[in-house]
């Protein structure tokens, strides 16, 4: 590199490491792991570390159906911390309320709920919500850090694959692979324990790994426990005991060179007892309430590869049920009994090809939606028994002006069909998308797209209703009225983003990069008040003409074999463009702050100890203050936390054990944490420990 070149790379590295402080880190357990999860880099990059933001090549995006390169891609980085704990760390996400267990609503670039695809290996959960209002109703399980290698993270709709979810955020879990445990051997098992203070927490996991010929099998289990959950407020929370069991089995099948199967089995489920409204505390109109929360998901996937430049097909067929149970131990005026499940499934067609020069990826994909409550009734809130529909055809052109320079337009068409009872909704779009991809000088890469996502309502959306609640003799306070004629949600993004990525020696590296989006949304759908008759208020599902979503997001990552540094910030805002009434009847003028998350962000200062094969952390998370934005919302206040890690992985005749353990929130601070409308006490200091081995 020439001295000019090396003095403009330090001087963006001050001005990257001064403008923020933070990205992923994604130190696995099974270091070797990320390396077969890692996609290929642009080779005009010169490759990058693993852990982080990658550039993928035109080719790559393009098969996966992402036509802007602004992924955040995501790896555990120990297998105690709950999946939700690690994500609200991760460049672009937050969890909103609580990171616990059956906590999991997920926000990106302001959007949350069913707003936010959320996908294990392409497979979407539409049970995000089941009621009205937000942190409260999510009952959608994650799977365990042990079960997936890595999760992909994009806050704008840029992937046109998708489909309904995708308003301006989506995840995808990828799952372990037999291969990944196996590492070039025909047989591996993997077992760990570990403990965790905060709730005193007990967690197993157990993989068992063969290939056979070109058969790949996989058997993985996850078990964990916690009771009695420390706030950092100085309470505990009351009968919060739940016990959490995952399953996965996986079958990979080389049919040919140019033809591969894969089966994948997953079960999750998560039970216990906790407070009616999770996260609260119990009282008189909170109850405590049993639950069980399943969710099971097959799918088939198939891949044809001949080696011809017409060919490469993809194939995926699934099955995902989703069963909630709600029992409260007492009548109240909040909590009611639920007994919910949903049934989707689907199949996915699609197909790359190489023709005149252009990576041309068209396909197909068709969704089965119904659920129902088997609580129901004319006198209680309830889910609602209903179906729903949803086609997809999409298209898309990507062409390499030039070698260093990419040219991507795409569009795709959305139907969808939705009935419960004599109520019926349907309707028909296309989405589009454009961008630019360019490697404008060595080691950086720039983009600017517009991409049109989208969210078609959901059954609970369209009709949940009736009087919330019913109690014996008394009275009740809220009826919801369903709404069949609300529109889909379209959202119109707007992204531009730079990236820097060098390696200095084979064990010196560093990435940064920007991205600054505003989505303009499309019959943005709310809570609104629509009167009160004889004391009882009345709301409903509404679209709102106009909503805008806008904010930017930083990281910064930094390796040596003295140190590293891997950080990231997040900073978003949101505003309606029309005036609404909201639930509580208040009035909203045009122009009024969403209440959704901020600013927050994280930074891990990593220092390895080889004599010893070890490694010590020091995380650093924090989030600005958030002023109160409506009339009903909570000002937010600010925190700064601090944890401490260690991790051992010893080489040689021990090879295959590792040790982590630490502390987090040393300094026990009592911090809030946000759900855009209510605030809940944060976790109390945690100390964990964790053993695995790997044979």
């Amino acid at each position: 590199m020439h001295r000019s070149s090396t003095i403009r790379s330090v001087a963006m590295l001050i001005i990257f490491h001064n403008a923020f402080a933070i990205t992923t880190s994604s130190e696995t357990e099974l270091e070797s792991v990320s390396v077969v999860a890692n996609k290929q880099k642009n080779q005009s990059l010169g490759g990058s570390s693993a852990r982080t933001q990658t550039i993928e090549t035109s080719e790559e995006y393009v098969k996966r159906g992402n036509i802007i390169t602004n992924l955040t891609e995501f790896q555990p980085t120990d297998n105690i911390h709950p999946t939700a704990e690690q994500l609200n760390n991760a460049a672009g996400v937050s969890i909103l309320g609580s990171s616990q267990s059956i906590s999991q609503n997920i926000s990106i670039g302001g959007l949350s709920d069913n707003n936010i695809y959320v996908g294990i290996d392409g497979v979407n959960n539409y049970f995000s919500s089941f009621g009205h209002g937000h942190g409260d109703n999510q009952t959608r399980l994650l799977p365990d850090t042990f079960l997936f290698k890595r999760a992909d993270v994009s806050e704008t709709g840029s992937d046109i694959t998708l489909g309904s979810g995708n308003l301006g955020g989506a995840i995808n879990f990828v799952t372990i692979d037999p291969e990944d445990l196996l590492l070039g051997d025909q047989f591996s098992t993997k077992v760990g324990t570990g403990y965790n203070s905060v709730s005193s927490g007990q967690n197993t996991n157990l993989g068992l790994a063969a290939k056979t010929g070109s058969v790949g099998y996989l058997l993985a289990g996850v078990f964990t426990n916690n009771n009695d959950t420390q706030l950092s407020n100085g309470t505990t929370l009351d009968y919060s005991a739940n016990t959490n069991f995952q399953a996965m089995a996986k079958v990979n099948i080389d049919i040919s060179k140019s033809q591969q199967l894969k089966l994948t089995l997953l079960q999750m489920q998560n039970q216990g007892l906790y407070p009616a409204i999770i996260n609260d505390q119990v009282s008189e109109d909170n109850p405590t309430a049993d639950f069980i929360l399943r969710q099971s998901q097959f799918s088939v996937d198939y891949n044809y590869k001949p080696g011809s430049p017409y060919f490469d097909i993809q194939a995926k067929f699934y099955y995902l049920n989703n069963y909630y149970q709600s029992s409260p131990t007492a009548t109240s005026l909040e909590a009611i009994p639920q007994q919910i499940n949903i049934n989707t499934s689907g199949l996915k067609l699609q197909n790359q090809m190489l023709l005149a020069e252009q990576k041309i990826l068209y396909g197909l994909d068709y969704t089965d939606i119904n659920g129902s409550d088997s609580n129901s009734s004319n006198t209680m809130l309830s889910f609602p028994s209903a179906t729903q529909n949803l086609y997809g055809l999409f298209l898309q052109d990507s062409w390499d002006i030039i070698n260093n320079l990419n040219l991507s337009a795409g569009t795709r068409y959305n139907a969808y069909t939705s009935s419960s009872g004599n109520l019926n909704s349907f309707g028909d779009f296309f989405t589009s998308q454009l961008a630019l991809n360019y490697n404008f000088m060595k080691d950086w890469a720039g983009y600017i797209a517009y991409t049109e996502g989208f969210s078609v309502p959901t059954i609970q959306d369209l009709y949940l209703g009736g009087v919330h609640p019913y109690e014996a003799g008394g009275e009740p306070f809220m009826t919801m009225l369903p709404n069949p004629n609300l529109k889909p949600q379209i959202g119109k993004n707007k992204t531009i983003g730079i990236k820097y990525e060098h390696k200095f020696y084979p064990d010196h590296t560093i990435n940064a990069g920007m991205s600054v989006y505003l989505n303009d949304v499309d019959n943005y759908i709310l809570n609104s008040y629509q009167g009160s008759f004889d004391n009882v208020t009345t709301i409903q599902n509404i679209n709102i003409d106009k909503a805008q979503l806008y904010g930017y997001i930083l990281t910064l990552n930094y390796h040596m074999p003295l140190f590293s540094l891997d950080s990231n910030f997040t900073q978003g805002y949101g505003k309606s463009m029309s005036s609404y009434l909201n639930d509580h009847g208040d009035y909203v003028p045009a122009g009024t702050p969403l209440p959704i998350p901020q600013a927050k962000g994280n930074f891990v200062l990593g220092f390895p100890i080889k004599p010893i094969d070890s490694k010590i952390k020091v995380n650093f998370n924090y989030a600005l203050s958030q002023e109160q934005t409506l009339p009903e919302t909570p000002t937010v206040g600010g925190y700064f936390l601090t944890g401490l890690g260690y991790n051992w992985n010893p080489q040689g005749q021990m090879r295959g054990v590792s040790i982590n353990a630490g502390v987090d929130n040393i300094f026990n601070q009592n911090y809030q944490q946000y759900d855009g409308i209510n605030t809940y006490p944060g976790l109390a200091r945690n100390v964990y420990l964790q053993a695995s081995y790997r044979y």
